[in-house]
């Protein structure tokens, strides 16, 4: 591989990695009858107090809801997501590697513009 394919690799690769989501606290709510639960987990019957506790960390996507596994500090979440995307870089990196000269050109094309050739239909 010449220094100049391994620049438009690392472009490519660049340009595919995925933004961070936004870190927020995860927090549960004291119900009535003593029991912590999130909003979206509330039994019938059971009021929720004002009293909130944070049970760890968490991401939020674009559309405002969260998701993953909760960390305990903000920190240990941007590192999970460090980590994910490190190892997602280096199999894209793995895959391009592979890639004859045409398949990197579509993906450079892609990855610039975030659009895919017109495919066109012929038939046989």
């Amino acid at each position: 591989m010449t220094i100049k394919t391994n620049d438009r690799i690392e472009a490519v690769v660049a340009a595919a990695r995925r933004k961070p989501d936004e870190i927020v606290a995860s927090r549960t709510r004291l119900g009535s009858n003593g029991k912590w639960y999130t909003v979206f987990g509330v039994p019938l019957g059971v009021t929720l107090t004002d009293e909130v506790r944070i049970e760890g960390y968490v991401y939020r996507g674009k559309d405002g809801c969260t998701y993953g596994q909760r960390y305990p500090t903000p920190e240990a979440a941007a590192e999970a997501h460090k980590q994910r995307q490190d190892k997602n870089d280096q199999d894209f990196r793995d895959a391009l590697l592979e890639m004859t000269e045409d398949e990197l050109r579509a993906q450079e094309r892609y990855w610039k513009t975030r659009e895919w050739p017109k495919m066109v239909a012929t038939a046989e």
